[in-house]
């Protein structure tokens, strides 16, 4: 059991000195806290790390905070075309790309993307910043989504308000992905997906 530990703890370890950033079990965004729920490690060795709020799983959030990195992504094009097409079927209105704001690289956008689904009334306002990091490999993407009612009186405007500060929040990210999930996270579902070389 030790030894199991010690792998993992090192894996961390090296993954934190190798990438400049120490991963990240709980982040903190728009004053709320996000604890780390699922891991997913795809075979093409893109990380996933999602968050949600205390007491929400992953099948329920209503806020949802991810960090991914696609390390064989050569530009942001290469992530942000694949991502566009997968959710082009849900999308309730034309997505928007802006650059993102206070950055000084080139290869840094933040795309909105409004998604529907036929089960939910609500829509998911996603907000993801896609990024070439100078001191990691490939692209990493940080991913807000939050489901609002948008027709709603005054929901727009309030998102209107609350985008810049999400923006912001997320032009100011930069977290290394943890690569696994060890134990329970408590007042989360906690899983990871198997590690696949």
């Amino acid at each position: 059991m030790k030894t199991g530990f010690l792998s993992a703890a090192g894996l961390l370890l090296t993954a934190a000195l190798v990438f400049g950033a120490e991963p990240a079990s709980t982040l903190r965004f728009d004053n709320t806290t996000f604890i780390l729920s699922k891991v997913t490690v795809s075979s093409d060795g893109s990380v996933t790390n999602d968050y949600v709020k205390q007491g929400e799983s992953i099948e329920n959030a209503t806020t949802l905070l991810s960090v991914q990195h696609a390390p064989k992504a050569g530009s942001i094009n290469d992530a942000i075309n694949p991502w566009l097409q997968s959710v082009r079927p849900q999308l309730t209105k034309k997505w928007t790309a802006t650059k993102t704001p206070n950055s000084s690289l080139d290869a840094d956008v933040v795309v909105e993307a409004w998604l529907g689904a036929p089960t939910d009334p609500r829509t998911s306002v996603t907000l993801q910043r896609f990024v070439s990091e100078s001191d990691s490999e490939g692209v990493k993407i940080y991913r807000f989504v939050e489901k609002l009612d948008v027709t709603a009186p005054g929901a727009k405007e309030e998102l209107v308000a609350k985008k810049s500060r999400w923006m912001n929040q997320l032009a100011e990210l930069k977290v290394q992905p943890v690569l696994k999930l060890d134990g329970p996270v408590t007042g989360a579902k906690a899983y990871a997906d198997s590690v696949r070389p």
